[in-house]
């Protein structure tokens, strides 16, 4: 079968992608995978034939303006929908689509079916992922102006509808979305679960020796994007200065790239920026040695309707390197580490409720309890090699 994946954003390093690709691949599939990059080109990657192609932002030029107002006006790009075409031709069999924003130029171009694979859940995502400006910041710029007058936030609600309806079969990340999918209207038959679970034989064999990971430090780890307030990390800085009360040498690593402006204040005006440290950007290859040498992993996102309804591939990951993990209680990340007693689920936005968490687990032996537990769960469950066979099922269910 050949496969098209599309994807807005480049190739790699999205991790739910990697593993999709090298499923597929090993079932005997032609994949090739069409994301956007500064830098154009086609390359294989893994045995996946991967085609860069260079997208300007909207309204870069005057000959770019109708592509400019259909993208606002119909959420359809020319540009992306005329590469889609030329790819159709190469005699592709399904298209599956990552993520919302690209899915009505795909579903309109498609002649074949069509796989929607909801990473999250996009409509109520985008007022967590949109910077609050002030009226005058957004009066002034004419970009961002068209963009909140053409595509309020309650446009992507009918988007996201008009998608799942119109694709032959949508993917949910956990069951908490597939719920919310069905009870918007969609088939349940149409609406399946491939969770972002970890790849155990892709994450052991990216763990460094022992001796690489010593550190005097108990170290709070978060590894991952920092964009966003939803990811709640404010909240762990506030936890730091009662938890160095009882562990002095307490260093929460934030090892991520995105906004990190914000919390550097933070950890200024609270007098604790010793005890932070900020990574920036790295490879994704590189998370498992960040989670190794840690001591406690964390999600400490806020609780609203996007957290709600998603997962975090690092939850898995910390599982996989026996962390225990303190995460506030979201619904999804909650039911998870509950039902494998993987760590500490804590309310959310609450610092002293996770300074008794990472306190207690430093002063007690429930910690390596919690992350032999956590190991123990991903092996048996919370893996790849399962949630890969769901994937096949739903290829198996479209030929």
């Amino acid at each position: 079968m050949n496969i098209l994946m599309t994807i807005w954003g480049d190739y790699p390093p999205d991790a739910r992608v990697r593993k999709q690709a090298k499923t597929l691949l090993n079932a005997g599939h032609n994949v090739r995978i069409l994301c956007e990059s500064d830098s154009p080109g086609i390359e294989n990657i893994k045995g996946a034939t991967v085609h860069r192609v260079y997208r300007p932002d909207p309204g870069h030029n005057l000959r770019d303006v109708p592509r400019s107002i259909e993208l606002l006006l119909k959420n359809v790009d020319p540009l992306w929908r005329d590469e889609v075409q030329n790819e159709i031709k190469k005699n592709v069999d399904i298209i599956h689509v990552h993520d919302l924003p690209q899915a009505r130029t795909v579903l309109q171009e498609s002649n074949v079916p069509v796989i929607l694979d909801l990473h999250e859940n996009y409509r109520k995502a985008i007022y967590h992922y949109r910077p609050d400006l002030n009226f005058w910041k957004i009066l002034t710029n004419p970009k961002i102006l068209a963009r909140r007058v053409c595509k309020p936030p309650w446009r992507y609600h009918w988007e996201q509808k008009f998608a799942m309806k119109n694709a032959d079969h949508v993917l949910a990340v956990v069951p908490e979305a597939r719920d919310e999918y069905i009870r918007s209207g969609i088939d349940p038959e149409a609406v399946s679960v491939v969770s972002n679970t970890v790849d155990l034989e892709w994450f052991d064999r990216h763990i460094p020796n022992s001796d690489d990971l010593y550190s005097e430090e108990f170290t709070l780890t978060y590894v991952g994007s920092v964009s966003g307030p939803h990811r709640g990390l404010d909240t762990v800085i506030r936890a730091i200065p009662r938890i160095k009360k009882e562990i002095p040498n307490v260093l929460f690593r934030i090892a991520g790239g995105g906004q990190l402006n914000d919390l550097e204040d933070l950890a200024n005006n609270l007098g604790i920026r010793d005890h932070i440290e900020f990574t920036g950007w790295i490879d994704e290859t590189e998370f498992p040695k960040y989670m190794s040498s840690a001591n406690i992993g964390l999600l400490p996102h806020r609780s609203n309707g996007h957290t709600n309804t998603t997962i975090a591939h690092k939850l898995f990951q910390y599982m996989a390197a026996e962390l225990p993990v303190i995460v506030t209680d979201t619904r999804a990340v909650g039911r998870v580490v509950r039902e494998a007693s993987a760590g500490v689920v804590v309310p959310p936005e609450e610092p002293n409720a996770i300074a008794d968490a990472a306190i207690n687990i430093f002063q007690s032996e429930v910690g390596r309890i919690y992350g032999k537990n956590g190991r123990n769960a991903v092996e048996s469950k919370y893996n790849w090699s399962h949630d890969s066979k769901q994937l096949l099922k739903v290829y198996d269910k479209l030929c």
